[in-house]
């Protein structure tokens, strides 16, 4: 991905995007491909700042699927739904600062955060999200690096929902 925003005009994620169910997206990333070169250039360099840590050889291992590689993926695969379904806690942490793993643990957050929404809307006695706590402990850096606690107490629900 860090290759596909260094290099603009490269079609390939366009490309890829409209073999997916994600025409849209695609349509989208083509309209920002398209704006002109120093709109274009704010957008992509917002993106790259947020993929830096993509740069290092450790953190490209750990979100790159062997598979990509020819390897089998051996490693345990994290399921939000099956985590929040758990009733488990998360404790996302990241350091602050340029290069760090922030966006990864903004996007884990949301995962988690997103997979609670559905159990909320499939699961009646939910009602709502207000059964699932989601508590930042510094919610101002959280997306850039704080910690962040979610906690999905779903044995409440299912008590309730008896």
């Amino acid at each position: 991905m860090y290759r596909w925003l260094i290099r603009p005009n490269d079609q390939s994620p366009v490309e890829i995007l409209r073999d997916s169910p994600y025409d849209l997206v695609a349509d989208q990333l083509a309209g920002i491909m398209a704006y002109p070169d120093e709109q274009r250039g704010g957008v992509y360099g917002t993106a790259k700042q947020m993929a830096t840590c993509l740069t290092s050889p450790a953190v490209a291992a750990w979100v790159t699927s062997p598979a990509q590689r020819g390897q089998l993926d051996e490693r345990p695969q994290f399921d939000p739904h099956a985590f929040v379904r758990d009733g488990s806690t998360l404790y996302a942490l990241s350091m602050e600062g340029e290069g760090t793993t922030g966006p990864l643990t903004t996007a884990l957050t949301v995962a988690v955060t997103e997979a609670a929404t559905d159990l909320a809307t499939e699961w009646p006695a939910a009602g709502s999200l207000l059964r699932c706590c989601v508590s930042w402990t510094r919610p101002r850096t959280c997306a850039a690096g704080g910690a962040c606690q979610i906690s999905t107490p779903t044995s409440d629900l299912a008590e309730s929902s008896s």
